[in-house]
């Protein structure tokens, strides 16, 4: 025959659980599951990021994997990035880089209210200039101090604040850098450009009867490392 709990422990089991389940957020910046990250990098790495929080309210995590096991990697990163609920209440400014070094991939998942800061195109510049070469040669730790500190640089320079005994790195160009006017300019010169090679391309095919190929851009996929 089964006992029932009290129904006071079981509402303190309950509670409990409750809490657990509440605080799922990693209270380090670098949560590093592979043992790639040196202790002096995750030491410094876990001060500036806390120091970005608090100075801006933006949370930036790196979280490192040796394989993802046959899951998409960027459906994974975001999962987590949910279950640690990343970023302020109502602002979703959470960043989490995610690396899985066995299956040579990393990603970068980004809340809304941080895409100002990095847009998808200049995070995979950040990579690319940083975390790759790195990367490619095993150093795994001196890549993620690299590329993590040009992230939160770019985050902290967003909010006009700066991050205390950060080195400095050179950081890519930000797209999108011009002035509104000359990005109303650029704007209507792009639309002009793109009616005119419509109308040339079905005077094209109107002469030569054609048959039409598609002239949609292929995007590189993001986020694998050679």
């Amino acid at each position: 025959m089964r006992i029932a709990a009290p129904p006071f422990l079981a509402w303190i089991a309950l509670l409990a659980t409750s809490s657990a389940l509440a605080d799922q957020t990693p209270r380090t910046g670098v949560i590093d599951q592979a043992g790639v990250v040196a202790p002096d990098v995750a030491a410094s790495l876990n001060g500036w990021l806390l120091e970005l929080e608090k100075k801006t309210g933006a949370q930036l995590k790196v979280w490192t994997i040796e394989s993802s096991n046959g899951r998409d990697l960027y459906e994974l990163a975001l999962e987590t990035a949910k279950l640690w609920k990343l970023g302020q209440k109502g602002k979703d400014n959470g960043c989490l880089v995610a690396i899985a070094t066995k299956d040579r991939k990393w990603r970068i998942v980004t809340g809304e209210g941080i895409e100002g800061a990095l847009p998808d195109i200049y995070c995979d510049e950040i990579a690319k200039k940083y975390f790759e070469p790195y990367f490619r040669k095993g150093d795994y730790s001196q890549g993620i101090l690299q590329g993590t500190i040009a992230l939160a640089q770019s985050i902290a320079r967003e909010s006009g604040v700066e991050l205390a005994g950060v080195p400095k790195v050179r950081l890519p160009r930000r797209p999108g850098g011009s002035t509104p006017a000359v990005k109303l300019i650029f704007s209507v010169l792009t639309g002009i450009f793109a009616l005119i090679l419509i109308g040339s391309a079905a005077g094209s095919r109107g002469r030569h009867r054609r048959g039409g190929g598609s002239g949609a851009l292929q995007w590189l996929s993001l986020g694998q490392v050679l």
